[in-house]
């Protein structure tokens, strides 16, 4: 995880324990950015939710909000869901719909994670927008998996300028390092964030789909693919669809009978970024791809739900 460090803007979060906010006072202190509660569970709409919205755009800050998890299946991620969406219609947030993760409700990591991704989904979808996870450095490493681990990450961890690691996700979006900080409009104390500029994250994400985009040799498109415990070539190239002997000419002089765990092969692939409507069966219809052939070119993605943003790898163009 990277370090806080003064480029990154500063930011706050705030719900109905701050009371009455002073905006104007909040943005001449330097403050560039709000996430504000909105909703919690199923039926709970924070008191100053639309007075917040409202005020804090019009003092000149960037918006964000926040929906306060409480789901315990995937069917109330949907209802959920449907209620945050309810509720801030009307309104038009400049940052992303935040999903605040800090309760398991009983879930194991799995269950939750997969509710989460429910929710995720659910508002992407209503919103046409970007969403992005709240939780805590603890939190995420007893509580989430790596299902998540493509969603934008705003992260907690206080007293320290380096989130620790959390086992999921690398970088984050946006860090809150503390929760006594104290502001010019706001009586008592208030969460204190930064978040990373604009510019910086487009940056980010491009590096990233250069990274995950096939790369081209004289042997054509690839991706590289790390051998796991049990990978053979014979079956890594019945789950990619390939010729068999495709692999041993990719990767000349690799022994077949001696791959090791961790080992970098060039995989015959191009990659995809999901998009919003997108399925395994639609991209493989509309491609001309034997049907089947995404799911075993990406066995640990649920078809099911797949997130906007999602990195897939299918057959080279």
């Amino acid at each position: 995880m990277q370090a806080m460090s003064e480029k990154h803007l500063k930011g706050i979060d705030v719900s109905h324990w701050q009371g009455m906010i002073d905006w104007k006072k909040v943005r001449a202190a330097g403050i560039d950015f709000v996430f504000i509660k909105a909703t919690e569970g199923k039926t709970v709409v924070d008191p100053n939710f639309e007075r917040n919205a409202r005020d804090a755009a019009r003092a000149g800050l960037n918006v964000g909000f926040y929906h306060f998890a409480r789901f315990a299946s995937e069917a109330d991620a949907v209802k959920e869901a449907d209620h945050y969406l309810q509720t801030i219609c009307g309104f038009r947030p400049v940052l992303p719909h935040v999903l605040d993760l800090e309760t398991a409700q009983g879930l194991d990591k799995a269950r939750l994670s997969a509710c989460a991704r429910v929710y995720l989904d659910r508002v992407a979808a209503g919103t046409g927008e970007e969403v992005m996870i709240y939780t805590n450095t603890n939190f995420a490493k007893r509580h989430l998996t790596e299902a998540l681990r493509n969603v934008p990450l705003w992260i907690a961890h206080y007293g320290v300028r380096r989130p620790g690691e959390n086992g999921i996700w690398k970088e984050w979006r946006v860090f809150q390092y503390s929760n006594e900080g104290r502001l010019p409009g706001i009586k008592g104390r208030v969460d204190l964030n930064v978040r990373v500029p604009e510019e910086e994250t487009k940056r980010r994400e491009a590096d990233a789909k250069r990274d995950q985009t096939a790369k081209t040799s004289d042997k054509g498109s690839y991706l590289v693919y790390k051998v796991k415990k049990g990978d053979t070539l014979w079956a890594l190239e019945n789950r990619f669809g390939l010729a068999h002997g495709t692999l041993l000419k990719m990767n000349p002089g690799i022994r077949p009978e001696a791959l090791r765990i961790g080992q970098s092969l060039r995989v015959p692939a191009a990659a995809y970024v999901i998009k919003k409507g997108d399925t395994f069966w639609r991209l493989e219809e509309e491609n001309g791809w034997r049907h089947g052939v995404l799911q075993q070119m990406n066995p640990d993605a649920d078809p099911e739900r797949l997130g906007i943003g999602q990195t897939i790898a299918v057959p080279p163009r």
